[in-house]
């Protein structure tokens, strides 16, 4: 039966007040591919046409790597960032693509997308004990279920907290995608996709230390006391 890899959003995090203290809810966001850069415009100039393609390719990779680090951690993991060889980054690059590309006897552009490899880029951000917006697929139980979108209201005391909601939230089985369309200091709303049935939902929910409330179609998600006091610690 075929499994479809379905990306997850994670929104990248701000927290804002308005001047009398009201939270200011963040733009709504789309859901995209998380591990793949589009459009990094490389440049150099070199001795020859090759050399400087080769120079440009190789300033490309590590910006590409930056990017793509920021597009799938929160801000706060910014300054964690591994510090990556040139071959060490290549090894997380699936394939690249190169388009609009320039050149002459010494210089040579081009706009390039890297589709870098996600389970490759998981685990050096486990190994490195990074959190990160994983991938997920639908088990095959959810395959002929029906696809749902429900909106929450989330509610968390702090950004530990926050982050721990969202990573547990994203291995939820039945989950294919997470989109943050508001985000003020203790309370977002989230917009879920998922597979199956509601009560089943909820039970993957709760496996997962996630307390759903249901209040006449009106849809709330938090941590639970114990998984929100360890995260606090």
């Amino acid at each position: 039966m075929r499994r479809v890899l379905v990306p997850i959003l994670l929104a990248t995090l701000g927290f804002a007040s308005a001047a009398n203290g009201a939270a200011v809810p963040a733009a709504p966001v789309a859901a995209i591919d998380m591990f793949t850069i589009s459009d990094m415009k490389v440049e150099a100039t070199a001795p020859s046409p090759r050399a400087a393609r080769d120079l440009a390719m190789l300033q490309g990779r590590p910006l590409a790597w930056t990017k793509l680090f920021r597009q799938v951690t929160l801000q706060a993991e910014w300054g964690s960032e591994p510090q990556l060889t040139d071959g060490q980054i290549q090894g997380l690059i699936l394939s690249v693509e190169l388009g609009n590309e320039r050149r002459n006897t010494t210089r040579y552009l081009a706009d390039v997308m890297y589709h870098f490899n996600p389970a490759a880029v998981q685990a050096l951000l486990r190994k490195s004990n990074i959190a990160f917006t994983p991938t997920n697929e639908p088990s095959d139980r959810w395959a002929s279920a029906i696809r749902t979108h429900l909106l929450a209201n989330v509610r968390f005391d702090s950004l530990a907290d926050w982050t721990s909601l969202i990573t547990q939230l994203s291995v939820v089985d039945g989950v294919t995608e997470i989109v943050v369309t508001a985000l003020a200091h203790n309370e977002a709303q989230i917009d879920l996709s998922y597979v199956g049935e509601l009560d089943q939902f909820q039970d993957a929910l709760a496996r997962q230390d996630l307390v759903f409330g249901d209040r006449g179609g009106e849809y709330t998600l938090e941590l639970n006391a114990v998984t929100a006091s360890n995260s606090a610690q």
